[in-house]
């Protein structure tokens, strides 16, 4: 991105060693892919359309590989309208899975240590969670999000509104970031009650009942708050009630420290 910033300028040879010199030109910053991913992915959580202005579409001449994020939430069934101001986002809201849909006593739960093997399981029922059942056996949709890997938190946060298991490759670099973003994404859905297989470069998630009544861990990692805080926008009891917990949502400051205040005024805006 750096690079072809820098030809937009002029400057083709970043490997000069005796100075560089940049081509005036009036410039249009473009607005930040990462952080508007967030609230183009709610309309799948919450329904509804908004628009997000200056907003450049995957198939575009944008420097953000984030741009790509368009073209996962396109398959998952947003539908993306780009005109010459804004990209409209728009999709009819996903469903969780009924906790009548699993087995009325099922195994005790926790979320595991650090330590632990970030995979939670329950047992399916027959009857009622024939829906349920389908979701698990089905084959995986697979994403590689080497090339725009900030957004896959955010993929991995709604993956239980999902139809199908989701597997995301291609992160093993994220480790390394904030925090271990693989592991601690592992962690926090298996606190929630999905069953989640995690390798060194991969995260496969399938399904399950959300658990309510969560805490989730930020890891002080703002796209874990940010991601999680799309995920409870979902109206899991179908009454508006809140239920699920961000810990420390103040490390959204480091890229948005206003994040939580526009998500909530855009998503009464979708509700209404």
């Amino acid at each position: 991105m750096t690079k072809k910033m820098m030809a937009q300028f002029g400057l083709k040879n970043a490997a000069q060693t005796h100075g560089l010199e940049a081509r005036a030109t009036a410039y249009a910053i473009e607005p930040d892919a990462t952080a508007a991913s967030y609230f183009l992915t709610l309309p799948l959580v919450t329904g509804g359309a908004l628009a997000l202005n200056a907003l450049r579409g995957p198939g575009s001449d944008s420097l953000q590989g984030d741009t790509r994020f368009a073209t996962v939430l396109a398959g998952l069934g947003l539908g993306i309208q780009e005109t010459d101001t804004c990209l409209i986002a728009s999709a009819a809201r996903l469903s969780a899975i009924p906790h009548s849909a699993m087995s009325s006593r099922p195994p005790a739960m926790r979320a595991p240590s650090r330590n632990e093997p970030s995979a939670s399981h329950q047992t399916i029922a027959s009857g009622d969670a024939i829906s349920a059942l389908s979701r698990s056996v089905r084959t995986p949709h697979s994403y590689n999000f080497n090339e725009f890997s900030d957004t896959f938190l955010t993929l991995a946060a709604i993956a239980p509104l999902l139809p199908h298991p989701v597997r995301i490759t291609g992160i093993a670099h994220t480790r390394k970031q904030e925090t271990d973003r693989v592991a601690g994404m592992a962690r926090e859905l298996a606190r929630l009650g999905q069953r989640v297989i995690e390798t060194e470069d991969s995260l496969e998630i399938h399904p399950r009942p959300l658990l309510a009544g969560q805490t989730i861990d930020t890891y002080h990692d703002h796209r874990f708050a940010m991601s999680f805080g799309i995920l409870g926008c979902h109206d899991l009891h179908g009454d508006g009630r809140p239920w699920l917990t961000i810990d420390n949502p103040a490390c959204c400051a480091k890229t948005f420290p206003d994040f939580f205040e526009q998500l909530e005024k855009i998503r009464e805006k979708l509700k209404g």
